[in-house]
């Protein structure tokens, strides 16, 4: 938060005294059972100020009540009466001053108005308490009355902390309940003591009704440093970060300008003093690589001294502060000092990391393996010897077989791994079943820790073969290969079924497939879906039931929105209605699914329909009526569109949380230009350098995609630095880490050639060219960027030699899916070698036909060879097949390029 130098206020109070004679709630009991006085005719304000002082209690009851009936038209009078000499007529009139100056009225709640008052009589402590229990009972607008009412400095300290937020809330439940004049929204924001997130709020609100520049003009008078902080908020609001870093840093909010600065495109300022947060456990060279980074925004190197002591820092040992270290040194693009540290800290990882990374050779000399003839039926009978001769020490064996079998497996020696691995897995079968079968597992299953990926088809034949004829093994191979949740056992139950004569490999391998643990390259699960789709049922009976909820469940193992939506078809059809007390669908919400699935398909219109009916009840949440909004603009609708998000806009209150999440909700609906528009307010307006931090992320990839290189620069350097901070390089794939210091370093090239300093761009960009040139990225966003401003030269080197090191890889292994799919990624993005990108990716799409990315880049290649029709195929196909879970952002960009965007340049 940013921290206020003195209180700001809008509005000033002078202290109400509180004794009370007659606890209010004694008075309503009062008026309950009688004791009143029935009147004929009106009575006038100063006759009922008279009877509070009467003698009888009937009387001043009465007076009390129909006093506080009027409202703020008796405040005057009974201001006067305050300061009567009766002291009884006065205690009476200051309480029906601060009740009516509360909001309270004799229609509120009785549980409210008896809050109020034990608050009057309560200490600082316990007032904190009562505040807490009256917001949450949602009464806001009261307890910001009350805090605004408060004079005693211990209470306000005591429920200052309560008290974050009131404001906005109680603005936006005013206009939730009704549509009240913007003046008395503005009236609710400008009371209390105003926090920074009030200011914001207060801001946002100018702008959402076209006060902001008026506003800012009567604020220029304000020389006061309460001044300066305003202004600089309204010119946040304004969308204007230098200006507002300029009014911050003069009236002393450093934080506040660093922000600012830092999304004017210049991070050191944000960089030297970004905090760490107080629970974090930062690495010790934090420090220094926070001053290398500002150094490097100075056009200086990274000192060689401070690279080769964290290299020479780093050993065996995997304590964090190691795992730091390595990831300091790809952050500040220490490549080489990188590797050699990696190798120490962690081969059988750094392994991972050059296999993912396709630098095969300096993956496999790692193993001691030869790169040129690598003897891996050498190698690997080697280790599986030491498993079987010394079983009580052959963890290390055993890891180093996952990592080679995964590695061979994904590099699509699938016929080598298995002829390799199932003798050595049948000769360890021999041992204790419970152990062989967690063995199995371990190398079926991906290793998200280690990285590596699984051992599948021989595992599967060395577990047939362990099983084969023995029902109490066959249980214990399903369970631990399968899994033990209904999906998996009822998918077994139903293939076992319907494929008797099946062989056991056969049904094991299609069962994997089907729940998403093996990809569908022999194209057995699309048989066996064809066959069940075809077989319509008659009737819901009790089977029918369980087969079409396990399919729904199934669609969903493997992501098919075409084909969930087809089963979903097909049961209401039969009359089937599945997950009614079914545990296969227990934790699975069938509506939710259905709209997930109308999305990825371009179905808005039912989108729209089911947004509605969920909503219909509560359709002023902000985030719900960006739901309906986003809808109604993919059905066309675009008046009913700008009235929602108008109402939205007025309810935001700069609130930044609240933008981010908009954000995220336009872009998964493919409404990208309002997604950036909000993600960029967010990040202005963000008061906390945690909601900050939480806009970065997105509007980077925004910032690229835009072409706006000089703030992509700046944002990912804020990002970069809370990676290394936290240790977030995944702790695993350090490359996250060089590809972000690849693309800062770019985009602070390009940013030099569009401000017109073209030799020093293009000096910069090569001064950095053995970090960033074969590096995924360059793909993603830049090389676009580099045909755009005549960089053909550059763009074909870098593109060449990534497409050596692809190609060079293919030599040695055909069939390595991903490294197929890579290929075809970057000649598409670049538009050079087309023909071979089409037949790699469409290799690729073979060999795990349900992977999306795969059928993105066949989507990309055609659009490259500016064949719409094609590229729309690919791309709905591949959306169809999205993880439901993920973002989907990414996915309907590509999509709606596809459809609506310029073919890339040549």
């Amino acid at each position: 938060m940013i921290p206020l130098k003195s209180t700001v206020s809008c509005q000033s109070f002078r202290t109400i005294m509180r004794p009370l004679h007659v606890p209010f709630l004694l008075l309503l009991g009062a008026l309950a059972h009688g004791a009143s006085i029935q009147r004929a005719s009106p009575v006038s304000d100063a006759t009922l100020i008279a009877d509070l002082a009467s003698e009888s209690y009937p009387v001043r009851v009465t007076a009390t009540r129909e006093l506080w009936e009027r409202g703020k038209e008796v405040l005057p009078m009974l201001e006067n009466a305050a300061r009567s000499i009766n002291p009884e007529s006065a205690a009476r009139a200051r309480d029906l001053i601060r009740k009516i100056r509360i909001g309270l009225t004799t229609d509120s709640q009785p549980r409210l108005i008896g809050l109020i008052e034990a608050y009057d009589q309560a200490s600082p402590a316990e007032r904190r308490k009562i505040v807490t229990t009256i917001r949450r009972d949602g009464a806001y607008l009261p307890l910001l009355k009350l805090y605004a009412l408060e004079g005693d400095e211990a209470t306000l300290r005591a429920i200052a902390p309560e008290m974050q937020g009131v404001a906005i809330a109680a603005a936006r439940q005013l206009m939730m309940n009704g549509k009240p004049e913007p003046e008395e929204v503005k009236k609710i924001l400008e009371l209390g003591r105003v926090e920074p997130d009030q200011l914001m709020a207060l801001a946002d609100f100018h702008r959402v009704h076209g006060s902001l520049e008026k506003e800012l003009k009567r604020a220029r008078a304000n020389r006061r440093e309460s001044g300066y902080l305003w202004r600089s908020y309204l010119l946040a609001a304004a969308g204007r970060p230098a200006e507002a870093a300029k009014e911050a840093e003069a009236g002393g909010y450093p934080e506040a300008a660093a922000r600012w600065q830092l999304l004017a495109g210049d991070p050191v300022p944000w960089l030297v003093r970004a905090e760490t947060p107080v629970h974090q456990i930062v690495p010790e060279a934090l420090e220094s690589y926070r001053e290398a980074v500002r150094g490097l925004w100075e056009g200086k190197p990274v000192p060689q001294n401070l690279v080769s002591g964290l290299s020479d820092g780093v050993t065996g040992n995997l304590d964090d502060e190691s795992w730091h270290t390595v990831a300091i040194l790809y952050a500040l693009g220490a490549r080489q000092e990188g590797d050699e540290a990696y190798r120490k800290l962690t081969p059988t990882q750094a392994f991972v990391y050059f296999d993912n990374s396709e630098r095969i050779d300096d993956a496999l000399r790692l193993l001691s393996i030869n790169p040129r003839k690598p003897d891996f039926a050498g190698w690997v009978g080697a280790r599986f010897e030491k498993m079987i001769d010394d079983p009580d020490d052959s963890d290390v064996a055993r890891d180093e077989l996952k990592i080679i079998g995964s590695f061979m497996e994904r590099r699509g020696l699938i016929d080598l791994t298995t002829e390799l691995f199932v003798p050595g897995l049948i000769r360890l079968s021999d041992r204790d079943p419970e152990w062989y079968c967690e063995l199995l597992a371990g190398f079926f299953m991906p290793d998200l820790e280690e990285g590596s990926g699984p051992i599948t088809e021989a595992v599967l034949r060395a577990a047939a073969t362990f099983a084969e004829g023995d029902e109490g093994r066959l249980s214990m191979i399903r369970a631990s290969l399968l899994g033990e949740d209904p999906m998996a056992v009822e998918t077994w139950s139903l293939i076992d079924r319907q494929m008797p004569a099946a062989s056991l490999i056969d049904r094991l391998r299609l069962s994997a497939t089907l729940l998403g643990k093996v990809p569908d390259s022999r194209g057995e699960a699309k048989g066996w879906w064809d066959r069940q789709l075809a077989d319509l049922p008659e009737a819901g009976d009790r089977n029918d039931i369980l087969r079409w909820t396990l399919m729904l469940r199934l669609t969903m193992a493997v992501p098919d929105a075409r084909r969930f939506l087809e089963v979903d078809r097909i049961c209401e059809q039969a009359g089937i209605k599945p997950g009614a007390g079914d545990e296969l669908l227990e934790d699975v919400q069938l509506d939710g699914m259905r709209l997930q699935c109308y999305e990825l398909t371009g179905q808005w219109e039912k989108v729209l329909e089911s947004y509605r009916s969920h909503f219909e009840s509560t359709p002023d949440s902000v985030l719900q009526l960006a739901l309906i909004a986003s809808a109604c603009r993919k059905t066309g609708d675009l008046d009913e569109a700008r009235r929602l998000e108008r109402r939205m806009s007025e309810l935001v209150l700069g609130e930044s949380h609240l933008m981010v999440q908009i954000g995220t909700i336009y872009a998964r609906e493919g409404e990208l230009e309002i997604a950036r528009e909000w993600r960029r307010r967010a990040a202005m307006m963000a008061v906390q350098d945690d909601a900050f931090i939480e806009t970065c992320d997105d509007l980077d990839d925004e910032a690229k995609y835009e072409g706006d290189w000089k703030l992509s620069a700046s944002i990912g350097e804020a990002v970069m630095f809370y990676a290394v901070m936290k240790g977030d390089m995944a702790f695993r794939d350090p490359a996250i880490l060089l590809r972000g210091r690849a693309a800062i370093e770019v985009s602070r090239g390009l940013a030099e050639i569009d401000a017109g300093h073209r030799e020093q761009g293009i000096a910069h960009l090569k001064r950095w060219e053995d970090v960033v040139y074969d590096d995924p990225a360059m793909a993603d966003h830049f090389f676009a960027a580099f045909r755009k401003r005549g960089l053909q030269t550059l763009h074909d080197e870098w593109f060449g030699r990534a497409w050596k090191r692809y190609h060079s890889v293919l030599a040695d292994y055909p069939d390595s899916v991903n490294t197929l799919n890579s290929a075809a990624w970057i000649a598409a993005r670049a538009c050079r070698k087309l023909d071979d990108a089409e037949r790699s990716s469409s290799r690729a799409v073979q060999l795990d036909p349900d992977n999306w990315m795969y059928l993105d880049t066949q989507a990309e290649v055609w659009f490259a060879r500016h064949d719409r029709e094609q590229a729309v195929k690919w791309s709905d196909r591949s959306a169809s097949k999205f993880n439901y879970i993920t973002d989907v952002a990414e996915l309907f960009r590509q999509n709606q390029r596809f459809h609506e965007g310029p073919f890339p340049p040549p």
